[in-house]
């Protein structure tokens, strides 16, 4: 679970490094543990991000950004191989 944690600050960092968003950005995410913790939460808020979930089981909450994750699965993660 640490080396999640540590995977997702990663990426924040690094989207982060790129020419900033406006406050208020929303990361929509599952419940995973990763996004739940208190280091990505804090991290969230230090550069002033909102954090979205769906609730547990109700994928419905927000329809446009599930779809949105299941066909970026489909085209890109599924059919990628990744090093690590």
């Amino acid at each position: 679970m640490q080396n999640d944690n540590r995977n997702c600050a990663g990426s924040t960092s690094k989207c982060n490094s790129r020419p900033k968003a406006d406050p208020g950005l929303i990361v929509h995410t599952d419940l995973g543990t990763q996004y739940t913790s208190e280091a990505f939460q804090e991290l969230l808020k230090k550069h002033e991000m909102i954090p979205s979930f769906s609730r547990k089981g109700c994928p419905y909450d927000n329809a446009c950004i599930e779809s949105f994750h299941a066909i970026l699965k489909k085209e890109e993660v599924y059919l990628t191989k990744y090093e690590s």
